[in-house]
């Protein structure tokens, strides 16, 4: 997490943007879409012996690989706080235990279909 925040943090302050970039509700695919050409672009460079290119396009798929795994790390760290919170209270409360289950398949619920409405699930 640590190194997530040293990496993002300067760009962001800097306004440098990986490119091809765009925010996931713009297109859906668009950090796979990135990385994918930077990729290409890094083994296009590596190709014409272009070393400095090569590296500039591993450290933007770095930093893609680096963003996506911190918003993994939080919405995990989230997530199990939320399930011990709910198993915490329902503790010996089976109407408390079905009451939990039920908030979090609604919550999953409203997730995914806010999700869809932004076209997150197009090309599925």
């Amino acid at each position: 997490m640590t190194g997530w925040v040293l990496c993002v943090i300067p760009l962001l302050t800097l306004s440098i943007q990986v490119p091809g970039a765009a925010p996931a509700r713009d297109q859906p695919g668009a950090v796979a879409r990135s990385a994918s050409r930077q990729a290409h672009l890094a083994s296009a460079a590596v190709a014409n012996h272009d070393y400095a290119m090569a590296a500039v396009d591993a450290i933007g798929i770095a930093l893609l690989a680096l963003s996506l795994a911190g918003s993994l790390y939080i919405v995990i760290g989230l997530v199990r706080r939320l399930t011990a919170l709910g198993l915490r209270w329902s503790a010996d409360h089976p109407a408390r235990r079905l009451l939990v289950a039920l908030a979090g398949l609604a919550g999953m619920a409203v997730l995914a279909a806010f999700w869809g409405m932004q076209g997150q699930f197009r090309g599925w």
